[in-house]
């Protein structure tokens, strides 16, 4: 880590870790949410196809909650580190992690997306 480009570039994939991990957190509450009101609420819809579209819509943020859940994941970058055999190899395997993270993320947003979307669609089928 002597080298200045190594060490701001590991801060940057530091940084990046941590503002992903924050996300994620506000996502799993808002997830959580999400799904008590979805529960709540189903079990006084008496159309099938309704209740159908309410179920798949909390399954769906369910997906999306375990996705922000994975991100939250905790593995130490000094881990990572102290079990590469280069300076230059771990920072590779943590920008790696960081991808993946970043995957999984995508992954959440999307399936959380898709999941109010789903509720949107059930509350117009209830109000209509």
């Amino acid at each position: 880590m002597e080298s200045k480009g190594l060490l701001l570039g590991y801060g940057r994939v530091v940084e990046q870790l941590a503002s992903m991990d924050s996300k994620a957190q506000s996502m799993v509450s808002l997830e959580g949410l999400l799904l008590a009101l979805i529960a709540v609420f189903s079990s006084s819809i008496t159309n099938p196809a309704t209740k159908a579209a309410a179920w798949t819509s909390l399954v769906l943020i369910l997906a999306s909650a375990l996705c922000s859940l994975l991100v939250l994941r905790v593995r130490y970058g000094t881990v990572i580190m102290a079990q590469s055999p280069s300076v230059e190899e771990g920072l590779a395997q943590f920008r790696r992690w960081r991808d993946h993270k970043v995957k999984l993320h995508r992954a959440a947003l999307t399936l959380l997306a898709i999941g109010l979307l789903g509720l949107m669609a059930v509350i117009t089928m209830i109000l209509l």
